[in-house]
Parts: structure tokens; C-alpha cells; sequence
């Protein structure tokens, strides 16, 4: 793994912990190869996976400091064997905010806190306050999952990030419901479709993951099928953004 991949998997991890530490329950997730959305009367288990996003912005002047940083503390944070998966994205156009977006997986609730509660861990996560601009972090669950061929490390993801309307949730999730099938069947370009609701309740509400094989697909998506959604998105949500991340580099559990 090159330093470069360290560096972006080990961003701001202090603040992913300190998110985790406010989890009380883990959310019970519904995943089918058919996108669904769960009711809200679903119970919500400790035996479910959870995901926790951060969302970086690095300060210019500290990325070389950083990266050196990283390489000699990267082997502490990639050992544990509680997680899941790591991947990290760098947004594709490096002006716009996030610059980076880093998922941390885990089997459940307590291997996560068992993660945190590593004096290793708990040692070297303060000083990467040093090379932070700013970040925030969010805990979401999984609400549906579609993947042509059961793959979902595509090397581009378009990221829909979405806040409903005051009370416009379920007019937000009934319009989408609706769409999912033309979505899928109209976009062949189009490898997988993962949405992921706030487990806070936070902003924003609402994470849509669209993975992509190539940049010509996703100028394809984005000529032939974001105007549309657009409009629609700013009649049913309070707000809205699309961005299109680069994946940079995947640790699965060893």
C-alpha cells in the first residue's frame, strides 16, 4: 500500500470515534439484492453493521506533514481486527468541499467500541487534530442495496448528500420508492445503488451512493439523468448536493 492510501485511510479518525461514543443503539439494516426500504417499525439489533462516514477538509500547508505522520503510525490503526472494511475517497474536483470522505465498517455496536477502547488507538487519535481544516462525521444505516454484480468498489461514486423538508420524509422516501425500478432499468451505466439514512436524525438526513466504472459513464448519468432528478429534488427536499468521488484505496478485514 503506498503512503498516499495510508494517509487517506487514517483521516480524522478521532472524530469518527468520538461519533461512535454517542451511539446507544446499532440499527437493525435491511439489505436485499432488490432495493428496499425498511419500516420504521423495524427493530434495531446490536448484531447489525454499522458505517461511519467522515468528511474532511485537510489544512494546505500540513498535507506533506500529515502524510509522513501516517505512514509511521498507519500499521497501529489498520491492525485491529474489528474492522470491517476501510475505503477512502478524494472528491474529484479538489476545490469543493469534502476534499476527502473516509467509511469506516464494523460487524456491530461492540466491535466498534472495542476498536475505540484500544490504548493504541486511544494514544496516537489526538494528534491528528494537528493536520485538520475541519470535519464532520455521521453515523448512518443501511435503508437499500443494489449492485449488478455484487461488487461495490467502483473507482468512481456519485454521492447524493439530501435534508427532507420539514415532515417531507416519507413524500421524499414514496417518490423514491416509486423511481428505483426506472432507475435501475434506465441507467445501465449504473453498477450499484446504496442509500443510508442519518441514524441521528442530522443533516444530512439522507446518503445515496452511485458506483460507477468510468468517467464516461458518469458523464453519461450526469447528461442524461441529473437535470431530471434535479428538478425533482428541489421541489422534495429542504437541500441537496452531488458530488462525484474518486476511490483511492480499500482495506478489507485482513
Amino acid at each position: 500500500m503506498t503512503s498516499k492510501s495510508v494517509c487517506l485511510l487514517l483521516l480524522i479518525f478521532i472524530f469518527i470515534l468520538n461519533g461512535l461514543l454517542g451511539c446507544q443503539n446499532v440499527q437493525k439494516t435491511l439489505v436485499d439484492t432488490i432495493v428496499t426500504e425498511p419500516s420504521d417499525e423495524d427493530i434495531f439489533i446490536d448484531s447489525t453493521p454499522i458505517k461511519v462516514i467522515s468528511l474532511i477538509n485537510l489544512q494546505e500547508d500540513g498535507r506533506d506533514a500529515y502524510i509522513s505522520w501516517t505512514e509511521s503510525t498507519g500499521s497501529v490503526w489498520q491492525a485491529p481486527q474489528e474492522l470491517v472494511r476501510i475505503r477512502a475517497y478524494t472528491n474529484e474536483d479538489p476545490t469543493v468541499n469534502p476534499n476527502l470522505l473516509i467509511e469506516f465498517e464494523f460487524a456491530n455496536f461492540a466491535d466498534a467500541s472495542k476498536y475505540m477502547s484500544r490504548p493504541e488507538i486511544a494514544e496516537i487519535m489526538n494528534e491528528n487534530m494537528n493536520y485538520i481544516t475541519n470535519s464532520t462525521v455521521h453515523t448512518f444505516i443501511e435503508r437499500s442495496a443494489y449492485s449488478r454484480t455484487g461488487e461495490d468498489n467502483h473507482p468512481l461514486m456519485g454521492v447524493y448528500f439530501v435534508n427532507y423538508l420539514l415532515g417531507g420524509r416519507q413524500s421524499y422516501l414514496d417518490w423514491r420508492s416509486a423511481i428505483r425500478a426506472d432507475v435501475i432499468s434506465s441507467i445501465p451505466q449504473l453498477k450499484s445503488l446504496y442509500t443510508y439514512e442519518n441514524y441521528y436524525g442530522g443533516s444530512p438526513h439522507r446518503l445515496v451512493e452511485l458506483g460507477f466504472s468510468s468517467r464516461e459513464d458518469v458523464d453519461r448519468y450526469l447528461r442524461e439523468n441529473l437535470s431530471n432528478r434535479a428538478e425533482e429534488l428541489d421541489v422534495r427536499t429542504s437541500s441537496w448536493t452531488f458530488h462525484v468521488f474518486e476511490l483511492r484505496s480499500v482495506i478489507p478485514n485482513p
